[in-house]
């Protein structure tokens, strides 16, 4: 008598998140996730400096970015960086100060495609056809 090997190969990527390991669905896969159903704090605080500086920039409280950055002791880059939030789709940021935002999203990922118009944000973010970032 011999002993049968059977393989089996799924679709997923290594993830680690605060200590824990976790699979996600990588591009040949279909996600399927829930929302978090709690708030990211990272992703808020970042959308609200965001709309905070670049406020402050509207209405004459601050002279330039590198003011903002001066006074915030911040680097340019990163004010920069932060201030394209909110370029985001309004649902987008809605979704992120609900909570209910894809389990796997980072502000990481918003950096990334806070330069595309709206329907590609949404289409990347809320769309739950497309796979994982």
């Amino acid at each position: 008598m011999t002993d049968d090997v059977v393989t089996i190969r799924l679709p997923v990527k290594p993830f680690r998140k605060a200590g824990r390991k976790w699979l996600i669905a990588s591009n040949d896969a279909v996600p399927v996730e829930k929302p978090i159903q709690k708030p990211d704090k990272k992703m808020i605080t970042a959308i609200i400096r965001g709309l905070r500086w670049r406020n402050a920039i509207e209405t004459g409280k601050a002279q330039s970015i590198r003011d903002l950055a001066k006074k915030e002791s911040l680097t340019d880059a990163y004010v920069v960086r932060v201030m394209t939030l909110t370029c985001l789709a309004p649902d987008i940021i809605e979704t992120i100060l609900n909570g209910t935002q894809p389990r796997m999203l980072r502000l990481e990922h918003l950096i990334k495609i806070r330069d595309m118009d709206w329907e590609e944000q949404r289409k990347l973010i809320l769309d739950k056809d497309t796979p994982a970032l």
